[in-house]
């Protein structure tokens, strides 16, 4: 059925093979290019007719127009009539949407996480929507594993967003330099270790055998792992 769905949708689709849904529920993930969708956050008419007033009204000479357009639209798009539209029309389009649905704003684009296909199709079909893949999460493995094609360890540790003082990134630093033997640093990883950078990143992780290790390491900086994974290998 879902094959024949996507065909007729004319919907480009993909499969992500995991071992979780999007945020622990959502089969779907459809992402699409929206300009200015970042101002319908908060899903209120009323915010969005203010925050385009303001957008319109900011000169070129204001420090907050330049700041604004350096750090978050460096295109420089105009909000014209017909964008205006297509974020009314959006917003209308979600607020009517009856099933359970996530949805996630950068400046220009968004992410539509849902169970149903059907919202999936009017949501990338919608006025001004630059429709991107839908990817669909098929869970190919258990829970708390991943799965790869060789590895020489056991078990993957992901660690968490924190900011760290200048003494525990010391010491996360030795560490790792005495574990070198024993460990496999993903390579943002072993980067961002050698740099002063203070904040850790969710995506940083490494792969290890001893099962204690990451135990050691929460005595070191308390909080600092996220989870820990068992490595499948799999063809």
């Amino acid at each position: 059925m879902d094959s024949l769905f996507w065909t007729n949708s004319n919907l480009k689709h993909k499969i992500r093979e995991s071992n979780r849904l999007f945020y622990g529920e959502y089969r779907y993930c459809a992402s699409g290019g929206l300009d200015y969708a970042k101002l319908l956050r908060g899903f209120d008419r009323d915010t969005l007719s203010y925050r385009i007033k303001m957008h319109r009204s900011m000169n070129r000479t204001d420090f907050g127009y330049f700041f604004y357009s350096y750090n978050h639209d460096r295109n420089r798009k105009a909000i014209t009539h017909q964008t205006e539209k297509c974020l009314y029309n959006f917003l209308d389009l979600v607020e009517n949407i009856q099933t359970d649905y996530k949805l996630v704003f950068g400046w220009h684009d968004f992410y539509f996480y849902t169970n149903d296909v059907d919202s999936v199709k009017d949501v990338l079909c919608a006025d001004g929507v630059y429709a991107k893949p839908v990817v669909e999460t098929v869970i190919t493995h258990p829970a708390k594993t991943i799965v790869r094609k060789r590895s020489d360890y056991q078990y993957r540790c992901y660690l968490s967003n924190s900011v760290l003082t200048q003494s525990q990134h010391d010491q996360l630093t030795k560490f790792f330099n005495n574990h070198c033997e024993s460990t496999r640093l993903s390579k943002t990883f072993r980067e961002w270790l050698d740099k002063d950078y203070k904040y850790c990143r969710d995506y940083f992780f490494f792969d290890y055998n001893d099962a204690g290790l990451p135990l050691l390491l929460e005595m070191i900086v308390p909080g600092i792992v996220k989870e820990n994974l068992k490595i499948i290998i799999q063809d």
